[in-house]
């Protein structure tokens, strides 16, 4: 597991330092790294993270205990003001990541991949708030607006022979909150940034707990298993608290994710939780038409 783990981490400095010392020399041309706190000048922010952390899953489905493991994987964050309104921002979000939860008493096993993406847009609330002792200046942002998302988690049950398989399906219209704290000193900027997202209304998949996968697409009964989802039958939520590090040719990210689902009724019971730690580098980048 810790190959993996240096994999990525390598994966994500070879990338930084391609990214930024390209993309650097066009942020810091005209005015030196840290004069102003995160600029972008129109351009595209990215953030490409490698994770890893615990999870915890219960699967009526395939069983009714609680098993616990781990999850590693990649993803990218990125976001851009609208042309016409720059009080407006859109967002977008790609991470995929797999993993291993273990029954309590050791004798069964999940391996589990899981991919997300979702694009959005919200408000943003801009506040110069003076120059703090110990800095050379500070901002507070605080946002909100709708978010789309879809998620699809695939899992194998190693000792089952009747359902070995399970599959988390949902789409989620969100509603996204966040706030950051930026500051400068000298070359140098920091941002501490919180945001979170939670479901509200959408579409899920319920497996009939009687019912195999084959069954289901054999006796084409898949409408059956698809519901309405809204809080009251579903609660989708996703956290982040990280810190962001700009110096004068790279920038990096250092945090935390936390995201808890749980969905079904009273005879299917679905239900995930996960804690990571993140690591990632934040570049920008412009993307322009060529005349051929």
């Amino acid at each position: 597991m810790n190959r993996i783990l240096y994999i990525i981490l390598f994966f994500c400095v070879c990338v930084s330092a391609h990214a930024e010392e390209e993309c650097a020399e066009k942020v810091c041309k005209t005015e030196a790294c840290g004069e102003k706190v995160w600029t972008a000048n129109g351009q595209r922010t990215n953030v490409l993270y490698a994770l890893y952390g615990g999870q915890w899953m219960q699967d009526s489905y395939l069983s009714p205990l609680v098993y616990d493991g781990w999850q590693a994987g990649l993803g990218n964050e990125w976001w851009n003001t609208f042309r016409k309104n720059d009080l407006w921002r859109h967002t977008g979000i790609l991470q995929g990541y797999a993993g291993k939860v273990t029954q309590s008493s050791r004798h069964n096993e999940i391996t589990h991949f899981d991919i997300q993406a979702g694009w959005g847009a919200h408000r943003v609330w801009g506040f110069d708030t003076g120059r703090p002792k110990g800095t050379d200046g500070s901002r507070v942002e605080v946002y909100a607006g709708p978010f789309v998302e879809l998620d699809f988690m695939a899992k194998e049950l190693a000792r089952n022979v009747n359902k070995p398989y399970s599959f988390d399906m949902g789409a989620d219209v969100d509603l996204m909150v966040g706030a950051n704290y930026s500051f400068r000193y000298k070359k140098t900027a920091y941002r501490l940034v919180y945001e979170g997202r939670i479901n509200g209304l959408g579409v899920m998949w319920l497996p009939d707990y009687w019912q195999s996968y084959y069954e289901t697409t054999e006796k084409v009964n898949i409408g059956g298993s698809v519901a309405f989802s809204h809080p009251g039958n579903r609660q989708f939520v996703h956290q982040q608290l990280s810190m962001d590090f700009q110096f004068k040719r790279s920038t990096w990210r250092l945090g935390a994710k936390h995201e808890y689902l749980h969905y079904g009724d009273k005879d299917r019971h679905f239900a995930r939780q996960t804690v990571s730690l993140t690591v990632g580098c934040i570049f920008n980048c412009r993307v322009t038409r060529t005349k051929f």
